[in-house]
């Protein structure tokens, strides 16, 4: 298929053609005329109105979504790479904007186009009056367009002076240095009248036990941020930090030298959160019960890990639990994810759960990473009628033969049990000590394949079951774990229409 090129190069070779055999043939006034036709015809990319144009641009260069992503951030990537990610916008912002002067004057027109992430960070800064100026320009060309902050590296004393002059026009705000708060105490506390996403990561957590932190200057400027809504805070004490807990929506903690208790006041603040994140230590064992019940009714996805890490140096050996448990009340909870993975699963622990499950009537998805057995499982299910998925990480205790029992249905009953469950996911790292027969026995007594049409119209049937198994140590066996009967009946029940996978 020939190229553009040389199709525009055989198309002007015609015209060319054309115009020598007119002038050739004394025809000049027609060899004229086409002339001046030529002279008229421009690319159609050039007929197009400004309006449609600037939309195109914001098209291409697609400013709001490095900063939209904070939020999700994984610690895998480096500064330096975020920022060349973050980048590409501004990169393509500057390209449409030196292509012509129609386009310049189109590009400098769409403020919306310049509201980019500002280029602070991968490299170290060689000019600072250049920079200084490049961050005065670009915060001109998006005016009066709110626009994203990234503060990371230490900066010059005049380009902060410069970035807190216009904070009030930040609506996506992810600091990783403590110096933009010290920028922003007392009598310089700014009004973040646009702030609706606020990322703080401050790399606090020590590697050394009983290394004291850096103390975090303490700003009021957050609490002035009405429309702030999501909130992620990382690696930094929750008490240096004042945030409007009461109006967020969308919370994610996982701080540095922090208590249980100071993680658990944070979180009973949060009235009108929909999902939260929450890394807590754990409580001393002679932590008194917290009373009364604080309920967070909007709350629906709530996912809590246990990690003393996130703590201070005496909270290291402590595996209290219940306290967190005892003083939460979730009406509206639909999805739950528990990692208590290094810190058991005591009687007093479960039996404090099971009041917390009572307290979450509606709960739909269960997702455990932790040592429970699957007695315990079992008597959770029982308090969950609404259960729509199960799934479990790293869990060998839980995912055992009685669990399988428990879920095996058999026709006849009155009260099938977990009616609206179907989906099963195990995720897991060592053998799995187990009777394939009682798995499969699960599986069949639940599928739409053995269901007649009264059962069916009582107990739903699975959607999904997985078995995936991660790495395995070398010392571990290199042989299948499922016997080979098994493996033929799964592989039947898929060729049946049943999403399930085993490995």
């Amino acid at each position: 298929m020939p190229s553009t090129l040389a199709v525009g190069q055989a198309y002007l070779a015609q015209i060319e053609t054309q115009l020598a055999d007119l002038v050739s043939r004394g025809r000049h006034g027609d060899a004229e005329a086409l002339v001046r036709v030529l002279a008229t015809l421009r690319p159609s990319v050039h007929t197009l109105p400004p309006e449609l144009l600037s939309q195109i641009f914001l098209l291409a260069s697609n400013p709001r979504t490095a900063d939209l992503s904070w939020l999700n951030l994984k610690k895998k990537s480096s500064l330096e790479e975020e920022f060349r990610e973050g980048s590409k916008s501004l990169r393509t912002a500057l390209r449409l904007s030196h292509v012509c002067a129609a386009w310049r004057k189109v590009a400098l027109q769409t403020s919306r186009m310049w509201t980019t992430v500002l280029p602070l960070q991968g490299q170290k800064i060689a000019n600072e009056a250049a920079l200084l100026s490049l961050v005065k320009e670009l915060l001109a060309r998006s005016r009066p367009i709110s626009f994203p902050l990234s503060y990371g590296p230490t900066l010059p004393h005049s380009i902060r002076k410069h970035l807190v002059a216009n904070i009030s026009r930040v609506d996506a705000l992810r600091i990783l240095n403590s110096e933009l708060l010290g920028a922003m105490t007392g009598t310089k506390c700014p009004y973040l009248e646009n702030l609706e996403y606020l990322h703080i990561d401050l790399n606090m957590r020590a590697t050394n036990p009983v290394e004291p932190y850096k103390p975090v200057p303490q700003t009021a400027a957050f609490l002035t941020a009405r429309k702030l809504h999501s909130v992620k805070i990382e690696d930094a004490p929750l008490t240096s930090l004042f945030l409007p807990w009461a109006q967020l929506t969308n919370v994610v903690l996982s701080p540095a030298s922090t208590s249980a208790a100071e993680c658990s006041d944070a979180l009973r603040q949060c009235t009108t959160a929909t999902t939260a994140s929450l890394v807590t230590p754990c409580w001393d064992t002679n932590a008194a019960p917290i009373s009364p019940l604080h309920s967070l009714p909007c709350l629906e996805y709530f996912e809590l890990l246990f990690e003393n890490q996130v703590g201070r140096p005496e909270d290291a050996r402590r595996e209290n639990m219940t306290p967190t448990f005892q003083s939460l009340a979730l009406p509206s909870l639909k999805r739950f994810e528990i990692d208590t993975m290094g810190y058991g699963w005591p009687a007093e622990t479960h039996s404090e759960f099971l009041d917390f499950i009572r307290r979450a009537p509606h709960v739909e998805e269960l997702v455990f990473r932790s040592e429970l057995d699957a007695q315990a499982v079992c008597e959770i299910i029982d308090l969950t009628p609404s259960l729509l998925k199960l799934r479990f990480v790293d869990c060998p205790n839980a995912v055992a033969d009685p669990l399988f029992e428990y879920l095996t249905h058999r026709t006849g009953t009155q009260a099938p049990v977990a009616p609206r469950l179907t989906t099963f996911l195990v995720e897991y790292s060592t053998d799995l000590s187990i009777d394939q027969t009682k798995l499969l026995a699960m599986v069949e007594s639940r599928w739409s394949g053995t269901l007649g049409e009264e059962e069916q119209a009582r107990l739903s049937s699975w959607k999904k079951i997985i078995f995936r198994s991660g790495e395995r140590s070398a010392d571990a066996p290199a042989n299948d774990p499922w016997t080979m009967p098994f493996r033929a009946r799964v592989t039947e029940l898929k060729h049946l229409g049943l999403s399930i996978g085993i490995s």
